[in-house]
């Protein structure tokens, strides 16, 4: 299953579950979206009837970062366990894809340890990874560092935005909410004080209107990220 699958695709999938011959086996997969089926709708209870579902968990982080250490020694090269451990919260916890990202970085390092440096080269960060790294950059000031993360997270995720808007502006406000968080502790105003509480303001007006509109949900970040990097450029 991917995006591609709507309300129209139910009927065809009754047919077709409803007479599938023995010799046949069909697989679903559900890897591009979460597997949340409603199980109130007769077509899920049809298929709990016939069907076996099988789920293939994650593994934990620590499990995942000694992996990637022995398939970079099967390609010839050492990483730290800091090194493994970042690209495994940069590019997820998908082994396909951590796979796929350790046989490219092993080709493009030069020296025989893998660095951060490499990792960062020629790996795309996985969605939240990337807001969170934008929101790094915009409370330390580092504004150019910050559009320019924003803009290839953009054009690297596009087709996600649609659906992952409003788990990202989340995201992203819960970083910015620690920073106020942590800057209310002095007691005292400052600048970064009310810029940190605005910008978890506007979060919160981002995720209002994707909930209640129709339109473009990829618009309503971009117009976020803006406001958030112009207001954080005045009291750079």
């Amino acid at each position: 299953f991917d995006r591609s699958f709507d309300e129209s695709n139910v009927a065809t999938l009754e047919a077709l579950i409803s007479d599938v011959p023995d010799t046949c086996i069909l697989v679903f997969v559900y890897s591009a979206v979460a597997f949340k089926p409603d199980k109130r709708r007769k077509f899920w209870k049809n298929l709990e009837k016939l069907a076996r579902i099988v789920e293939f968990k994650y593994q934990t982080e620590s499990a995942l970062t000694a992996w990637v250490e022995r398939h970079f020694a099967a390609e010839g090269k050492r990483v730290s366990r800091s090194t493994a451990s970042f690209l495994v919260r940069y590019a997820g916890r998908s082994m396909r894809v951590l796979g796929g990202e350790i046989a490219k970085i092993a080709a493009f390092a030069d020296s025989p340890e893998v660095t951060e440096f490499d990792v960062r080269a020629v790996t795309p960060p996985k969605l939240e990874s990337a807001v969170f790294e934008c929101a790094e950059s915009l409370v330390r000031g580092e504004l150019d560092s910050a559009a320019a993360r924003f803009a290839v997270l953009l054009e690297i995720h596009k087709d996600e935005l649609r659906d992952q808007a409003i788990p990202l502006i989340a995201a992203l406000s819960w970083k910015l909410r620690r920073e106020y968080q942590s800057r209310l502790k002095y007691g005292r105003r400052s600048p970064m004080l009310d810029w940190s509480a605005d910008a978890v303001l506007q979060c919160a007006e981002a995720d209002v209107r994707c909930k209640s509109s129709g339109g473009d949900l990829r618009a309503v970040l971009m117009d976020l990220f803006t406001l958030l990097l112009a207001r954080r450029a005045i009291i750079r």
